[in-house]
């Protein structure tokens, strides 16, 4: 289907067939992976720096920033969830009219200058008239950001569903890389104001890079919004609690402990971002095909395929970063020694970026088979549940470490919750089967990540290679599932091929 052809100023799709929205190959996915790791890392690296750079309460300064930004997604009304069923869906049909594609795409980009255009002024004139320092901070950085952060999700959105994807992946390295050099650069020189400017200047940068690839004239549509919005409403609601269930922990630090103990639990959240990365990663590929295979075969054929997917995502990843878990105690007090504090809250964030990753994949399903209006209803429950053991935990004074174990608790049993839901009527032993294959690889890593993390917290080698030997011990039990998970992958790989 190209585009090069009809005016339209997008450049043809052709050039990346192999990453062409159907059936994506297991060697895609690695290499994707690879690359796609790479660029969290340099976000997950951009967090690190700033940290250092800015100080604890600045940071958690930072931090109240980008969760508000994530809480205000839920202006889009899910759309961005919307072009991807709508984009992925005319992909697969030959008969698909490019004109329809575009006309989807200057909709959306309509109702995002107009929604995200008309928010960043009003926080801009809540900036001008805030009485404290603290409050001007997080309402200007709303202001400079928001708008250009939702215009780059919107072009990845668009590429990913066209199957540029290899195309968007160097345009989002040179994101990652801009994010890096310029927020940490100017937030180096002028403070947290320096590090928002540097975010803004990244976002339009990688707007214009990949301009000619994706419709960004807005032009109003009520009849191509439409559909967008009903696919997207129930997910939005979702989103905006999603938001609250991965948010409301740090929220209560702050609100319990003030905005430097929130830039010490805000660096342990950013290590989680390794997981989610994985989880980004296989829904990025996967997600064109699940929703054609949704329309061509049900919502059964779909949910078979995720669950084929998730499979070796669930077994495989846990004991890698368990192995990562134990090694970061003793690499922040080398690197970071001022937040050597926040270790072992951020060796249960690891675990928790795995189960958000797979909750990522599996939120597919629910979409794919039409029963979205689920979501809501089960991230309110997991958000309720958060919230109250996230109060209950700093009230009593346990501490950033059992705050985060809660966290880890609500998050697994939402993300089993949303694999169940994808698949409809389950019954107990099926779904009872289901919630141990997913969540037993994670939580006995995570214990012994725990239990080894306090036996050793700062090893010299004799103790470090006797942490390995109990590590390969612990995760011995595992083993057969993950030479399961690993054969189910490379049959996933061959019918994919």
């Amino acid at each position: 289907m190209s585009s090069g052809a009809n005016g339209s100023g997008i450049a043809p799709a052709q050039a990346d067939a192999a990453d062409g929205p159907h059936r994506p190959r297991l060697s895609h996915l690695a290499g994707y992976g690879l690359l796609r790791s790479f660029v969290e890392g340099l976000y997950g690296l951009r967090g690190v720096m700033l940290a250092g750079v800015l100080g604890a309460e600045l940071f958690g300064l930072w931090s109240l920033v980008r969760i508000a930004q994530q809480y205000l997604t839920v202006a889009a009304l899910g759309i961005p969830r919307g072009l991807e069923v709508e984009i992925s869906a005319a992909s697969g049909r030959k008969d698909a009219a490019e004109r329809e594609v575009l006309a989807f795409g200057r909709s959306a980009v309509a109702y995002l200058i107009a929604v995200f255009g008309a928010l960043s002024l009003v926080a801009a004139a809540g900036a001008l008239l805030a009485p404290g320092a603290r409050m001007q901070l997080v309402l200007g950085g709303l202001a400079v950001g928001l708008l250009a952060e939702r215009l780059w999700f919107y072009v990845a959105t668009f590429m990913r569903a066209r199957g540029l994807l290899w195309r968007f992946a160097w345009y989002e390295l040179a994101h990652a890389t801009l994010h890096l050099l310029l927020a940490v650069g100017l937030g180096s020189a002028f403070g947290l104001w320096g590090a928002f400017a540097g975010l803004l200047f990244a976002h339009l940068v990688g707007v214009a890079l990949a301009s000619r690839h994706v419709p960004l004239r807005p032009a109003w549509s009520g009849d191509h919004l439409g559909p967008l919005v009903r696919i997207g409403i129930p997910v939005s609601v979702s989103i905006l609690l999603h938001t609250a269930l991965v948010s409301v922990d740090r929220l209560m630090v702050g609100v319990f402990a003030g905005a430097e103990a929130l830039g010490y639990y805000a660096f342990a959240v950013a290590v989680s971002g390794l997981g989610i990365v994985v989880g980004h990663v296989i829904r990025t590929v996967l997600f064109p095909e699940v929703f054609d295979l949704a329309r061509r075969a049900g919502a059964d054929a779909s949910s078979d395929y995720l669950d084929q997917a998730l499979l070796p995502f669930a077994w495989v990843f846990p004991p890698v970063f368990c192995l990562a878990a134990l090694a970061l105690g003793p690499a922040i007090e080398l690197i970071l020694p001022s937040y050597a504090a926040a270790a072992p809250a951020a060796r249960i964030f690891i675990f928790i970026g795995v189960v958000q990753g797979f909750a990522m994949v599996a939120s597919l399903g629910v979409v794919a088979s039409g029963r979205q209006h689920l979501m809501p209803r089960l991230t309110g429950w997991a958000f309720i549940a958060n919230l109250l053991l996230s109060v209950g935990v700093l009230r009593l004074g346990f501490g950033l470490e059992t705050l985060a174990a809660t966290a880890l608790f609500c998050r697994t049993a939402y993300a089993i919750a949303l694999v169940l839901a994808a698949r409809g009527g389950t019954g107990w032993r099926q779904g009872r089967r289901i919630a141990l294959r997913l969540g037993m690889p994670v939580a006995l890593c995570a214990a012994l990540a725990l239990l080894l993390g306090h036996a050793f917290p700062d090893p010299d080698p004799g103790e470090a290679a006797l942490a390995l030997g109990m590590y390969v011990l612990g995760i011995a039990p595992l083993t057969p599932g993950v030479l399961r998970a690993m054969r189910q992958a490379r049959r996933l790989g061959r019918a994919s091929a």
